[in-house]
């Protein structure tokens, strides 16, 4: 029998509890080595659910116990740079939550980290692996997308709800239409530049095709959905339950156990293909579809984005803006 890998997990906040813990305590070939949260009554809960090893506070307490193989990094984008840097650095490969850190600055300092250590860096960018999604992405396979529309709607206002929930159907909208940013268009409402409301956007990109971003944090409901068209097909993906495909024929397919056979939220959100797609990556040495260069562009365009529609860019997070 091959040795079980040996997963850290650092933080231990909703996004832990409501995927990752659930998803690796079920793989037989995986073995959580450490968790690390702050809080003792937090690593109580976990210890009380899950079969793990230590229970440590830091990420340098992680690093002096050193019986581990992977880390995934599950804390506030704020915290990313830091941890993430030192982890790569003590030679570990990384799965880290999106956002990828505030500031421009940070994102492309961790590029540069990731570079000289050579080690595995991906971003839980979801939508990229989630089932929905991908088969709405495969039926443009060989065709021309002319305009993709993204939608991700909530009933809560956020601080920079844009880079820190928004920005996985920015990315979204990148991975659809391909090709680079040429040019944005933008616009927002907002009474406090740092809690945007709602935004919408127009972009441009070098294949050819036209994407459409709206965001609307005074909303009724949490929905998030996408539209592709373009060949004379149109893709209706509603997240992350259904996708429908219409053109020549008329294809539709739902998440579910009358339609899939996989209920759990993990694998439902494109969670489980992440990890694997991970240890697939750390296990050739290969650089993955979510890698430090492809969350960097993403951020990029969010900038473009704060910055068109006249609101503080994350530049301005480096100024200390509020």
């Amino acid at each position: 029998m091959n040795t079980p890998r040996r997963i850290a997990l650092i933080g231990a906040g909703h996004i832990c509890w409501d995927v990752y813990l659930e998803d690796l305590a079920r793989r037989p070939e995986v073995a959580l080595a450490a968790v690390v949260a702050r809080s003792p009554d937090t690593l109580q809960r976990v210890r009380a659910k899950y079969v793990i090893g230590e229970q440590l506070h830091s990420v340098e307490e992680l690093l002096a116990f050193g019986d581990f193989d992977q880390a995934l990094v599950l804390t506030p984008p704020e915290a990313h740079h830091q941890q993430v840097t030192a982890l790569l650095r003590a030679g570990h490969d990384v799965l880290c939550e999106k956002p990828v850190a505030p500031t421009l600055s940070e994102v492309r300092d961790l590029e540069e980290v990731q570079r000289e250590t050579g080690r595995v860096l991906l971003f839980a960018f979801n939508r990229r692996y989630c089932p929905v999604y991908l088969r709405a992405k495969a039926a443009f396979e060989g065709r021309r997308l002319d305009v993709c529309l993204v939608q991700k709607n909530k009933e809560a206002p956020q601080r920079r709800a844009l880079l820190n929930d928004a920005i996985h159907v920015v990315d979204a909208l990148r991975w659809f239409c391909g090709g680079e940013v040429e040019d944005v268009q933008a616009r927002a409402l907002s009474d406090d530049p740092y809690h945007e409301t709602t935004v919408t956007a127009s972009v441009r990109f070098s294949s050819g095709a036209l994407g459409v971003f709206v965001m609307s944090r005074t909303a009724g409901q949490w929905h998030e959905r996408l539209e592709a068209h373009g060949s004379q097909q149109t893709a209706f993906v509603d997240y992350p339950e259904s996708v429908r495909v219409v053109g020549e024929e008329t294809r539709a397919w739902q998440a579910t156990p009358a339609g899939w056979g996989v209920v759990s939220a993990a694998a439902r959100l494109g969670f489980s293909a992440v990890i694997d797609h991970f240890f697939d990556c750390v296990d050739a040495g290969a650089p993955p579809l979510t890698s430090i260069q492809e969350a960097r562009r993403t951020h990029e365009l969010v900038d473009a984005i704060y910055r068109a529609a006249g609101l503080p860019g994350l530049a301005a997070e480096e100024a200390g803006g509020p």
